[in-house]
C-alpha cells in the first residue's frame, strides 16, 4: 500500500480518502447519493465534519492505494467513469477483455498509472466520447507512448475463431484468413495464482483490486476450500 494523489469522480471517493481542498482530514464514511439529490453525496470526515460532493464533479485525493502491479501481458481497460453507471460498465467491459484475451484486465477508475507498465489498451467507447479526465488522460499518454489503444469493435465483426470461441472484443484474421483467437495465437498468460499455463475451459475470472485476474477453476476452489474466511487473493 502506498499513499498517492489521484483524481477521482465524487461518486467514487471511499473511507479514507484526504480531499485536496480539505488537506489533513480523511473521510470516515460515505452515504450513496440520495435519488432525490442527484448532484449531491455526503462525507462524513473525520472529526464529525461533514462535507458535500458532486458525484459527477472530479476531485483530487490523497489515497493508500494497493499495489496493483500488472504482469508482462496486462492490458489497462479504460472507459467513462463519471456516474456509478459508468464504473460499473467499465467493470462488465473490463472482465470480457480479461476472459477473451486471457490477461489480466484492469479498470482504471483513477488515473494513477504508468500506461508503458501494460502491453495494450483497450477503450469501451470511442477515444472521442470520454468527459472525463480519467479516460483522457491516460488515452493520451498511450497514444503518446505508441502503444496499441484498441476502441470497442463493431459488433459486425465479431467472429468465431478456428477453435469456436467466437471474438467480440478484438477479431484478428491470420494470414490463412482464419479468424485465430488469443489462446491459438500464444497470447493468453498463466494462472494468475500459481503461473502455470490455463485453458479456457479451465480459467475463471477473480476480481482483486480493479483487476480481473484469470486463474484456473481448480486454484480457485482449492483456495476458497483452505481459507473460506479470506477473499482469493492472486500471487
Amino acid at each position: 500500500m502506498a499513499y498517492t494523489t489521484i483524481t477521482v469522480p465524487g461518486i467514487e471517493i471511499i473511507p479514507g480518502d484526504i480531499l485536496k481542498r480539505l488537506p489533513g482530514v480523511p473521510v470516515a464514511s460515505v452515504a450513496d447519493v440520495d435519488p432525490a439529490f442527484p448532484h449531491s453525496r455526503t462525507l462524513r470526515m473525520a472529526g464529525g465534519g461533514w462535507y458535500f460532493c458532486d458525484p459527477t464533479q472530479m476531485y483530487v485525493v490523497v489515497r493508500n492505494v494497493a499495489d496493483e502491479t500488472p504482469t508482462a501481458n496486462s492490458v489497462l481497460v479504460l472507459g467513462p467513469t463519471a456516474s456509478e453507471g459508468d464504473v460499473s460498465d467499465l467493470r462488465a467491459y473490463a472482465y470480457s477483455v480479461a476472459d477473451e484475451l486471457g490477461v489480466p484486465a484492469t479498470f482504471a477508475t483513477h488515473n494513477d498509472y504508468r500506461v508503458t507498465d501494460f502491453s495494450a489498451v483497450y477503450v469501451r467507447c470511442a477515444a472521442t466520447e470520454f468527459h472525463d479526465t480519467v479516460g483522457l488522460v491516460l488515452v493520451a499518454e498511450a497514444l503518446a507512448a505508441g502503444m496499441p489503444v484498441h476502441e470497442p469493435q463493431s459488433p459486425q465483426n465479431a467472429a468465431p475463431c478456428v477453435c469456436g470461441q467466437v471474438q467480440t472484443i478484438r477479431t484478428v484474421v491470420g494470414d490463412d484468413g482464419d479468424v485465430w483467437c488469443a489462446e491459438c495465437r500464444g497470447e493468453t498468460g498463466g494462472c494468475s495464482h500459481c503461473g502455470e499455463s490455463m485453458e479456457y475451459d479451465d480459467a475463471e475470472n477473480v476480481e482483486e483490486g480493479h483487476t480481473w485476474w484469470p486463474v484456473h477453476a481448480s486454484c480457485l476452489a482449492e483456495a476458497q476450500r483452505m481459507r473460506p474466511d479470506v477473499e482469493f487473493v492472486t500471487a
